[in-house]
């Protein structure tokens, strides 16, 4: 009986790491599939992998660029704008009828 008894329990002791081991190999594999679908969706919204969102992104940015660009002349034109007509003497000799002494 003793002996059965060891023959039994080294029997299902081995079924029962067994079932362990499919146990642990069927998380692994849920997980990789698990991991597998958010790469896919992280690709969708990666700038890199969707030419939809990087062409819109990349189109933005020029109008946003240049819109900054044309504010700022303006604004640095506006700043250093002529101010007006100075009272400058022109001698006479320069003159469209010039005077001379």
């Amino acid at each position: 009986m003793g002996l059965f008894h060891k023959k039994e329990k080294a029997f299902f002791g081995n079924c029962k790491k067994e079932l362990v081991n499919i146990f642990i190999s069927l998380i692994f594999a849920l997980q990789i599939l698990i991991m597998e679908n958010e790469i896919e969706e992280i690709k969708d919204k990666e700038f890199g992998y969707n030419w939809v969102t990087s062409s819109r992104f990349l189109f933005y940015m020029q109008v946003f660029v240049v819109l900054a660009f044309l504010i700022g002349a303006s604004y640095q034109l506006y700043v250093h704008r002529y101010k007006g007509h100075p009272d400058v003497e022109v001698p006479g000799n320069t003159l469209y009828t010039p005077q001379y002494k």
